[in-house]
């Protein structure tokens, strides 16, 4: 504990603080003639804890651009209240969200009209709704899971940031169960939630202690989800390629057959690269990855399809041959053409809408100082 900063930690507010910044996301976006309706997404809120996630569908056809100001800027409640963007779609998106992203649940219409979107469970056999899933915790793996190891190399901790990653894990331990794994038995669900629950009855240097030891929890839960998803591919395919890598400016991940948590954790720290920007606290970040063979069958099958987001994976790749992977279940091949179709829309608006799982794709044009920093990161890779 001592060789920790915290930083950002909770502070109290009311349910009626959170509903206040909902109204005020309304009146900024509800003038807008682009905006064709604003959901509120998640469960119920823990003041000051929970975060607000909101969701901006646009129309089709976009006239006079995306004019609106950044959620931090509303207010200072909403500064405090908001650790991310809106998630950003256009209407053709939103009707596939649920094969985009893992299933959105309790969505809310906080203004415009109430759209409706599809159900893969309803859609497809029990097969492909599981292989589905098993893309989708790849997605969450790639990015933004196994980002979680690199805390392990910090000293300054954003408590409330901390907080609500590692409880978004909940999820991820559902869903590779929706994939057809094993249920992970572990008491971490039990504890996370008493944690956010009890924070402001508790005392504070207790409540740190307990967000560390589920910090730790948590990557270990991470890795058993790496093994389990490898265990669902390895039951069903059988690959032939040998010695993949998917390498860009934000990844170097790799695939072996003989793997395990050590392999991983040592490659992942000798590999990790963070370079601050000038005059600001955000950076650049490049990752290193080694996992298990079977999990290459995800990013094969992202490049054996056509398509923007295809073609950019399919770039970063080496060390396969095409195989007629997604042909084999029609949850795969409706999220990866969703994810195309998602893409070729974002690059169309300069980037406004958002991927959700990038691999390293940028859309948005890159600063100079933005290009030496990936030049420079470049180098550092060679020697990593």
């Amino acid at each position: 504990m001592s060789k920790y900063i915290f930083l950002n930690l909770p502070e109290e507010m009311q349910v009626s603080d959170y509903q206040e910044v909902c109204d005020l996301v309304v009146d900024d976006l509800k003038d807008n003639p682009n905006i064709k309706s604003v959901y509120l997404a998640g469960s119920q809120w823990l003041p000051g804890i929970s975060d607000l996630d909101i969701i901006v569908v646009f129309n089709d056809q976009i006239k006079d651009g995306f004019d609106f100001q950044s959620p931090w800027n509303l207010s200072k409640k909403a500064k405090y209240i908001f650790s991310h963007k809106y998630a950003i779609y256009n209407e053709k998106s939103f009707f596939n969200i649920n094969y985009l992203v893992p299933t959105e649940q309790n969505l809310r219409l906080l203004f415009g009209k109430d759209i409706s979107f599809r159900d893969p469970e309803k859609e497809l056999s029990e097969r492909d709704y599981k292989l589905l899933n098993a893309i989708l915790v790849f997605d969450l793996l790639i990015n933004k899971l196994l980002f979680n190891f690199k805390y392990l190399n910090y000293t300054k901790i954003d408590v409330r940031n901390l907080l609500n990653t590692i409880y978004s894990l909940v999820y991820s331990l559902l869903m590779i169960e929706m994939a057809g794994g094993k249920k992970i038995e572990s008491d971490f669900v039990l504890r996370i939630d008493q944690l956010r629950m009890n924070w402001f009855e508790n005392n504070s240097t207790d409540n740190l202690e307990e967000l560390i030891s589920l910090y730790h929890q948590s990557n270990d839960l991470i890795l058993e989800i790496v093994v389990e998803l490898n265990n669902i591919v390895k039951k069903q395919f059988q690959l032939i390629d040998n010695d993949i890598l998917f390498k860009n400016r934000k990844y170097n991940i790799s695939f072996k057959e003989n793997w395990d948590n050590e392999l991983f954790l040592k490659e992942f720290k000798k590999g990790y690269i963070f370079l601050k920007k000038p005059f600001s606290d955000k950076g650049i970040e490049s990752f290193k990855f080694v996992l298990p063979y079977y999990l290459s069958y995800f990013l094969v099958t992202y490049a054996n399809y056509e398509g923007l987001f295809s073609e950019w994976i399919k770039k970063g790749l080496t060390g396969y041959q095409y195989q007629d992977y997604f042909s084999i279940s029609k949850g795969v091949k409706k999220h990866i053409m969703a994810v195309n179709d998602f893409t070729k829309d974002s690059i169309d608006n300069n980037g406004v809408f958002k991927l959700p799982f990038p691999y390293g794709l940028l859309i948005n044009k890159r600063t100079l100082i933005s290009i030496i920093g990936e030049k420079y990161l470049s180098f550092l890779r060679i020697i990593k």
